[in-house]
């Protein structure tokens, strides 16, 4: 078993602070590919609706992220 640190950055211009929720995130060396290993959830409590991305910082062959909405 091995722990990982990730960096989140948020940039946020308005009033109230974006929630982030990151359920428990699993990886497994036997995973086959298209595995889900996590679901991340953003959240803001502003007037307007927001719109979150996530990326990575640095394009991979080994991971990728996907927007479900």
């Amino acid at each position: 078993m091995s722990f990982v640190k990730v960096n989140v950055n948020v940039l946020d211009i308005n009033d109230n602070p974006p929630e982030l929720i990151a359920h428990d995130i699993f990886l497994c060396e036997n995973d086959v590919k298209n595995t889900v290993i996590g679901i991340l959830e953003a959240f803001d409590k502003d007037d307007r609706p927001a719109t979150f991305t996530f990326s990575l910082a640095i394009p991979s062959s080994n991971f990728s992220i996907k927007d479900y909405g």
